[in-house]
């Protein structure tokens, strides 16, 4: 019996995975999507976009949702690292999927639950990680992409956004560090852009 094999029997039994279980899970979804996406978007430039493309982009799509079912039934260790890297798995898992589809309902599904994951994450980062570590940055600039691409705009996981990246500038006054304070110009461009339209 093969690793990816015990791990989809342990998700099966709720038995808790750890990082290296995850891993596993997503090193063998993107071992499928990646080389598929890359040609699905080669089809998409060609004028006309040939048929195969609507067939290729059906099986992304499907092993998407078969991941985010996956995902779905994951119990994980009790451990921050590892639930951080399930709930950035799990988000990720719906915003990429959005961008991959054409049919406008099911990519206004994923992105709302990319949304709502990343606010999860948002949450449980925050509980737990300084204002200005690079790993809640990280999710912040993500989440605040999220809802750039998505064109939705919600006024409570905004204010969350804005009090986030607040609290992180506070934390760097005292400090010089160029990469988070690239990361901070981004989310709050993303946050300008939201509140313009």
């Amino acid at each position: 019996m093969d690793l990816l094999t015990v791990v989809l029997k342990k998700i099966r039994e709720r038995k808790a995975i750890d990082w290296p279980e995850l891993f596993l899970l997503k090193n063998d979804h993107c071992r499928f999507v990646v080389s598929r996406e890359k040609e699905l978007r080669r089809m998409r430039k060609q004028n006309p976009i040939p048929p195969e493309a609507t067939l290729l982009e059906r099986d992304i799509v499907d092993n998407y949702r078969c991941y985010q079912r996956a995902l779905e039934q994951v119990t994980v260790v009790d451990e921050l690292y590892t639930k951080l890297a399930y709930f950035i798995m799990r988000a990720e898992s719906y915003w990429y999927a959005a961008k991959v589809t054409s049919d406008t309902s099911l990519r206004h599904h994923f992105y709302a639950m990319a949304r709502h994951n990343y606010a999860d994450l948002l949450v449980e980062a925050r509980a737990h990680l300084k204002p200005d570590d690079k790993s809640l940055l990280t999710i912040l600039e993500k989440m605040t992409q999220i809802l750039v691409e998505s064109g939705a705009y919600d006024p409570e996981l905004v204010g969350e956004c804005q009090k986030t990246v607040f609290l992180a500038e506070k934390a760097l006054e005292s400090t010089n560090d160029v990469k988070r304070e690239r990361k901070i110009i981004k989310i709050k461009t993303n946050l300008l852009s939201l509140n313009s339209k």
